[in-house]
């Protein structure tokens, strides 16, 4: 399990705790209040001792809660412990993540780490859930979805990254069309699989 899984699962249980006791608050304050409304004096003062009691527990399960986290959020995201989990998380679920000058590739996802959002950059939408069991279930949806493939941009930009390739005295060679290893075409042609590449990476397809 990682580490933020770790500490959230048990963050969660301490508020798990704090939330019963709260309840229980309630509850002993609804009895007592309906035993006042039909005047059933014999419950009176046993009812208010048992909501100053339950009161006092909820204060003592309340007490440690302003120091409850501590994790370094923006060490986690910066030091590649949260791509590391992510990528474990994600395999779990089937999909495959490639990290490449700082971005994170997900068919047909592209993300981005903003530790000073203490979020994840999908495309165009900054997503705040960075729970990593989480955000590869997120991913997992989202490659569900059906994927619209522009056709005459894709080949425009084939086009345009094999001319890239080959060079500019490409018509001067004389001995006909020129071959390019399909591996040379991948990154090139990744910005076609999400609008929410930066200009960048439009511009490193191009040519210029």
């Amino acid at each position: 399990m990682s580490e933020l899984e770790e500490r959230l699962l048990a963050l969660d249980a301490t508020l798990e705790e704090a939330q019963k006791v709260g309840k229980a608050v309630v509850s002993a304050i609804n009895r007592t209040r309906a035993a006042v409304k039909v005047g059933r004096v014999g419950e009176i003062a046993k009812g208010l001792g048992a909501i100053s009691q339950r009161i006092a527990e909820a204060n003592a399960a309340a007490g440690g809660l302003a120091d409850a986290w501590t994790f370094d959020v923006a060490s986690y995201l910066t030091h590649g412990g949260f791509l590391n989990e992510l990528k474990t998380a994600a395999a779990e679920r089937g999909l495959s993540l490639f990290e490449s000058d700082g971005r994170i590739y997900c068919f047909p996802l592209l993300l981005r780490v903003d530790a000073k959002e203490t979020a994840v950059k999908i495309g165009k939408t900054l997503e705040r859930r960075i729970r990593p069991t989480e955000l590869a279930r997120l991913l997992a949806t989202a490659q569900k979805r059906p994927q619209r493939f522009r056709e005459e941009q894709f080949l425009e930009l084939l086009y345009r990254t094999w001319r890239r390739l080959v060079g500019a005295d490409w018509l001067e060679t004389g001995s006909g069309p020129i071959t390019v290893p399909l591996a040379a075409f991948m990154w090139p042609a990744r910005p076609l699989c999400e609008p929410g590449y930066p200009p960048a990476c439009q511009d490193r397809s191009d040519g210029r």
